[in-house]
């Protein structure tokens, strides 16, 4: 465990953890638009700002995105100082200008900084990307690695994905602003101005789906199977272990107890 302190108070996280976590652990409010638990920690919407210092740094301190920023021993965290406010207000200022019609960007404008207009220069095609990248990462994280960003400062886009996409819609689900237009259908999905089959898996519930053995009939003799012997009072009890959950998570056990001795 690292030992270290949040705004003055003595705490500790596991060591590899990020400040953003341990903030939340706390119960602190720190707006993050890109942070999400299964992938890669980007900060990229860099809302979640928090001031650090250290002993060993006398009289001085920096900005870090605490999604991304690992604990240490020693490290002290201001998550509301001046410099972190002002600093957030002015990000939220240059978003409220890309996307000053996105409902999520002016909420979180007015929550964290109290904005409700921007002094930037609107941008003049309406959008509600806010380059937060969580469709890109997902894309490559857990998908096809379809998705990819064209262009730079305030032409920067993400492009429609590659022939490699496969309809997931992981991307439009992960989206914060929902954003990605997605529909899923009986027998199609529509996303990207796109149409994907949706493929149906047919389930047996008299089958194991993992190995396709009939479970009311299942007995130690059959296939695939691993056995545990178990005492349990004064009966010892042969268990066949079925695992069954192809693309039915949490992953389930069955659990075929068959009386064989008696202690």
């Amino acid at each position: 465990m690292v030992a270290f302190k949040i705004n003055g108070r003595s705490v500790e996280a596991a060591d590899g953890s990020y400040i953003l976590a341990a903030t939340r652990a706390l119960g602190l409010d720190i707006p993050a638009l890109c942070d999400y638990p299964s992938l890669e920690p980007h900060g990229a919407c860099r809302l979640c700002i928090v001031e650090v210092t250290h002993p060993d740094w006398p009289g001085w301190r920096k900005l870090v995105t605490s999604c991304n920023y690992p604990v240490s021993d020693g490290l002290e965290v201001h998550t509301n100082t001046l410099q972190v406010k002002e600093n957030r207000a002015e990000l939220l200022r240059m978003l409220l200008a890309r996307c000053p019609e996105t409902e999520l960007v002016r909420t979180i404008a007015k929550r964290y900084g109290g904005i409700a207009e921007t002094p930037y220069a609107q941008r003049p095609e309406v959008t509600h990307c806010i380059l937060c990248d969580m469709c890109v990462r997902v894309c490559e994280e857990r998908s096809t690695s379809a998705l990819a960003h064209t262009g730079r400062g305030t032409e920067r886009e993400v492009n429609s994905p590659t022939d490699d996409c496969v309809g997931c819609g992981a991307c439009a689900l992960i989206c914060p602003t929902q954003c990605i237009p997605f529909t899923r259908g009986d027998t199609r999905t529509t996303i990207w101005g796109r149409e994907f089959p949706v493929a149906y898996c047919v389930v047996d519930p008299d089958k194991c789906r993992a190995c396709g053995l009939d479970i009311d009939s299942f007995n130690v003799g059959d296939g695939p199977a691993a056995f545990l012997i178990f005492i349990v009072g004064t009966i010892v009890v042969v268990g066949a272990l079925v695992v069954d959950g192809a693309f039915a998570p949490p992953w389930w056990v069955h659990l075929i107890w068959i009386p064989v001795a008696t202690a």
